[in-house]
C-alpha cells in the first residue's frame, strides 16, 4: 500500500481509474498513514514495556495510524513470534515447536517461509499498512487498489518500472543489462535479500542467450 500510494501521487493521469477519482490530498494522507504505521511498528519492536503501558505512552503515534489498541497488542504478539522464528532459524529447527496459540493464525507454509527467508517478514508491515488505509474514509484503500489492479495489474507498475529503467539507462556509462535488471528489481523490492538475483534468473530464462550475451 505504501508503494502504491506514494507512486500514484506522481501519475495524475491514473487517478481517474478509481471511482470516484482519487485526489492528491487523499494519496498524501494515505502515504502519511503508511509512514505512521512504519513508525509505530519500529516503536513496538524496540519497546520493553507491556502493551497497555506502551499504548498510554504512545497515544499520538497510535492515533496517527488509525489503528486500535487491540491492533497494537497484536503487534506485540508478532514481535514475540518473530523472536521465536529467529531463534528456530539460528538452531536449524522447523516450525513444529511453535504452539498454536502463538502462531497468530499463520499456516505451516507461511511459518516455514518466514524461517527460511527472514526478509519475507516485510509482508507483516504491508498488511498493517493496508489495514490502516482501509480505516480511512471514502473507501480509499479499495479505490487505490482499483487503480493498481486496472489494465491487468499494469496501470501503475508499467510507468514506475519504465521510469526506473530510464534512470538506469541515463547513467554514464550505461550499465549492462544484468546490472540494469538487478538495479530495477532492488528498487521494486529493496527489503528482500536475493530478490534481484532471482529476477535476473527469470530474465535469463525468458530471454536466453540475448540476456547472457549482455551480462558484462
Amino acid at each position: 500500500m505504501e508503494h502504491a500510494a506514494d507512486h500514484l501521487r506522481k501519475y495524475k493521469e491514473l487517478w481517474n481509474k478509481a471511482t470516484p477519482p482519487l485526489t492528491k490530498a487523499e494519496l498524501d494522507a494515505a502515504n502519511e498513514r503508511c509512514r505512521a504505521v512504519n513508525t509505530l511498528l519500529r516503536l513496538v519492536d524496540k519497546s520493553t514495556k507491556q502493551p497497555d503501558d506502551f499504548i498510554k505512552d504512545h497515544a499520538q503515534a497510535l492515533s496517527d495510524t488509525g489503528l486500535s489498541n487491540d491492533d497494537v497488542k497484536m503487534m506485540f504478539r508478532a514481535v514475540a513470534l518473530k523472536a521465536t522464528i529467529t531463534r528456530l532459524r539460528a538452531h536449524g529447527k522447523g516450525s513444529a515447536t511453535i504452539p498454536t496459540a502463538e502462531r497468530l493464525g499463520l499456516g505451516e507454509g507461511s511459518l516455514k517461509a518466514y524461517i527460511r527467508r527472514p526478509s519475507t517478514w516485510g509482508e507483516h508491515r504491508a498488511a498493517w499498512q493496508r489495514k490502516a488505509v482501509m480505516n480511512m474514509p471514502n473507501n480509499l484503500a479499495a479505490r487505490i487498489e482499483q487503480v493498481v489492479e486496472s489494465n491487468g495489474g499494469t496501470a501503475l507498475s508499467m510507468p514506475v518500472i519504465t521510469e526506473w529503467v530510464n534512470q538506469e539507462r541515463a547513467k554514464k556509462p550505461m550499465p549492462s543489462i544484468e546490472a540494469l535488471v538487478k538495479a530495477v528489481a532492488k528498487k521494486n523490492n529493496p527489503h528482500e535479500q536475493g530478490y534481484a538475483e532471482d529476477v535476473w534468473k527469470i530474465y535469463v530464462r525468458l530471454y536466453g542467450q540475448q540476456a547472457e550475451g549482455n551480462k558484462k
